[in-house]
């Protein structure tokens, strides 16, 4: 092909190119979703505005987890408000799993209000697990008391769970869905609700 061919195949094909992406037809993919944010049949979008850190924090931060799969085991114990909970049992719930501290003031702060949520949604089908940080858990059982907890509460062991869930601050608030698969990581405190409310509509679907 003489150079003069090259070029003109060559530029027809960037205006080629040039119409689909304008009409939506390919990307660059600089608008793609976050992974917390993909759906497949079945499932809600989950705004990354509800989600803390920005996408490339989030990227590194959890490469061992992915939103959509089984979550990791929770190796916890001394369980208060409730027999001994394993989340593979807990398939058909919404399950929150609020990774607190006794030594924690916004987590002993946010304790009614997680309450007031439980109440009101336990019915519909959510289960709130409260994983104490094994530092200072020796005081949950009283904490729990204390501040009169109606969830249950289990104390993670040697920081396991916490590790294996790349929990990086106090309280952080992790979602699994209907079907057994992790969907929230990290979410903000202002959208705990919206999550939960989101999630447990989707009950019909996930049947």
């Amino acid at each position: 092909m003489a150079s003069s061919d090259v070029l003109r195949h060559g530029v027809g094909l960037v205006a080629v190119f040039g119409i689909a992406l304008g009409l939506g037809l390919v990307s660059l993919g600089a608008d793609q979703p976050a992974d917390d944010a993909t759906t497949t049949a079945g499932e809600s979008k989950v705004p990354d505005e509800w989600l803390e850190g920005t996408r490339s924090s989030r990227a590194m931060r959890f490469a061992e987890l992915k939103v959509g799969e089984n979550p990791p085991a929770l190796k916890v114990g001394e369980w208060k408000n409730a027999d001994t909970l394993d989340l593979a049992d807990l398939k058909g719930k919404v399950v929150l799993l609020d990774f607190w501290a006794t030594w924690c003031g916004p987590c002993l702060v946010s304790i009614p209000h997680t309450n007031d949520l439980y109440e009101r949604y336990k019915g519909d089908g959510l289960v709130i697990i409260g994983v104490c940080h094994s530092r200072g858990a020796d005081l949950m059982g009283k904490t729990a008391e204390d501040k009169g907890i109606k969830y249950p509460v289990a104390a993670d062991v040697d920081g396991a769970t916490v590790a294996a869930f790349a929990v990086d601050s106090f309280p952080d608030y992790y979602f699994i869905d209907r079907a057994g698969k992790l969907r929230i990581l990290d979410c903000k405190n202002n959208n705990v609700e919206d999550a939960i409310k989101l999630l447990l509509a989707e009950k019909a679907k996930s049947k």
